[in-house]
Formats: structure tokens, sequence, C-alpha cells
């Protein structure tokens, strides 16, 4: 069993298919990221992927709509890409807060119960990417009790996840993927 999950160097939203800084293949296939409830993707990465991929906006709002976007759930989005291995890549809404703001917005019950769901349903050949410092930039949450929940939560599992922590000289030159966390380490 993997005692932590691996934190790369890459850009997020280009789907890394290996670590920039290392060359080790990854194959992201998947992307999740934390959202609110109230239907907003105004801030952060979750700004960068409702202009980006705006299938993810959508799942959003229909969830919103519909009353989905519970705390401790997720809404997901696919879309096509020629650069993924299997031509389909899919996006997921962790609905981790339930408020904007200054201070700790996220709950990390919500957070452990949105990204349980979303392990237990990955498909084996999925490889899940996260941001580094998801729900630790303006949610406001600790990135050490982040971690900590990720890393129980994938090592208890035969899913593969990474955290992606965004490097300036990835090739693209884009700075899509910055996480509002990094901007404060």
């Amino acid at each position: 069993m993997k005692k932590e999950v691996e934190i790369i160097s890459g850009n997020l939203l280009d789907f890394p298919s290996h670590c920039k800084a290392t060359g080790i293949s990854t194959n992201i296939n998947c992307i999740a990221h934390s959202c609110n409830t109230l239907n907003t993707m105004g801030a952060g990465i979750a700004k960068q992927i409702k202009e980006r991929f705006p299938q993810a906006w959508e799942a959003d709002c229909n969830a919103h709509e519909t009353g989905k976007n519970e705390l401790g759930w997720y809404s997901e989005a696919t879309f096509e890409s020629m650069f993924l291995e299997n031509k389909i890549g899919t996006i997921y809404n962790l609905y981790t807060q339930d408020n904007i703001g200054e201070g700790k917005q996220v709950s990390y019950d919500a957070f452990y119960d949105a990204l349980s769901r979303l392990a237990q349903n990955l498909d084996d050949e999925d490889v899940l990417g996260l941001p580094y410092g998801i729900s630790s930039g303006l949610a406001g949450g600790r990135y050490a009790v982040i971690k900590a929940i990720i890393d129980d939560i994938f090592c208890h599992t035969n899913k593969q996840a990474y955290i992606v922590k965004y490097d300036l000289s990835c090739e693209s030159r884009s700075n899509w993927a910055k996480s509002e966390f990094e901007y404060y380490v």
C-alpha cells in the first residue's frame, strides 16, 4: 500500500502525462478541485477551470439548479481532447465549502466525504490530478490537514492520484493552473 500521494510538477489544467521535472509518466485524465455550493467558481483555480473548461461550469450550474451541490458531494464534466490517451477527460467539482470570504471556509469533513466518494467511483484506468494546496488558499484550510486526508483516502485504495504543483517552466508557459495556495507559500 502507498504511504502518501506523490507531488509532481507541471500544469494541472494541461492534464500532464508526465512530471515536468522528472519525466515520470502519470497519464492524468481526471482532475478535481474544491468548489463552494454557491455556484460561483469566481476565483482561484475554480475560475481558471470555469474559463478553460466550460463543461465543468455547466456541471456546477446543473448541480446548483437541481440541488445536487451539497457539501461532501461532487459534480462532474467530461470533454474530448486529442491530447489524452483515451481522448476523454473528466473534471470533478468537489463541494467542500458552503461560503466564501476571509478565513477558513473549507469543511474538512466535506472535503473527506467528497474525495472519498470520488475515489470510490474512479475507474481502474483513471488517474486523478489534484492542485497543490487544494482547499488551502482562498478556502483557508490548513494544507497539512488536507494532505493528510488525501493520503488517507488514497493509501487505502488501488486508485492512482497525484498532486500537481504548478511549474513556471512548463512548456505551455501558461499561468492557468497556479493555485491560489502557491501565491501564499
